[in-house]
């Protein structure tokens, strides 16, 4: 892979891990309290990951979350795996984080540490000769239990009602649906990294998100065919 050679030859290579003839990308979380703490995810093709201590080490350098003015995004976060992949049918960068229980905090959190990983994997690989975001594909996915049959059939009879519903609503329905073929979008007026005076080649004006379900009382799951919904 070539983005990988270009990197490794500036950066630190322990940061990147490489993969060239497809298998099984592995994104853990390591916090003691995790109920999901590993998704395994078959892909073919290149595979480059970055490992998530970049962004610890780097975290110094962003706004801590009491100083962020406002809604501005709060960047001095990050998710739990970024991959790129090159496959003869394209090219993505998937933005990845694990969450235990499906919950509207979780899921918000989860999209915080989506845009702020963004943010700061566009910077590193733009620091690149060549490098051109607009030919990768980007989504961010969101791993965790199923979400509660309870509370995702009272958002139904909602729908059903013709009653007002919430974005929280909106991607509750979209994420249940067998078929993710578009996901949840994520905007720019959404993440507000659009208020930031950072070149516009580090934000998204829109970034589809989808979730993955790790069946209830495990802590592992495997997804194939995983980058198929974004082609």
């Amino acid at each position: 892979m070539k983005l990988y050679d270009e990197l490794t030859k500036v950066f630190c290579e322990d940061w990147f891990h490489l993969e060239s003839k497809g298998g099984i990308a592995e994104i853990k979380e390591d916090g003691k309290q995790a109920a999901v703490k590993k998704a395994e995810l078959v892909f073919h093709g290149q595979m480059m990951s970055i490992d998530k201590g970049i962004f610890e080490k780097t975290d110094f350098l962003f706004k801590s979350d009491e100083n962020v003015e406002g809604k501005m995004p709060k960047l001095q976060h990050s998710c739990d795996g970024v991959l790129i992949i090159e496959q003869k049918e394209g090219k993505y960068i998937a933005f990845i984080e694990l969450k235990s229980d499906y919950t509207c905090d979780n899921i918000r959190k989860a999209e915080i540490q989506l845009c702020a990983s963004y943010l700061r994997v566009m910077a590193l690989l733009n620091c690149i000769d060549g490098f051109n975001p607009d030919e990768y594909k980007k989504c961010g996915i969101i791993v965790s239990h199923p979400m509660n049959m309870e509370k995702l059939s009272l958002i139904l009879k909602k729908k059903n009602n013709n009653a007002k519903l919430t974005r929280f609503d909106k991607q509750c329905l979209a994420f249940s649906s067998k078929r993710q073929k578009s996901g949840f979008t994520m905007d720019k007026t959404y993440s507000m990294l659009g208020e930031l005076p950072v070149a516009d080649r580090l934000r998204f004006d829109t970034l589809p998100t989808f979730h993955f379900s790790v069946s209830s009382g495990c802590h592992t799951g495997r997804f194939r065919s995983c980058f198929d919904f974004i082609r």
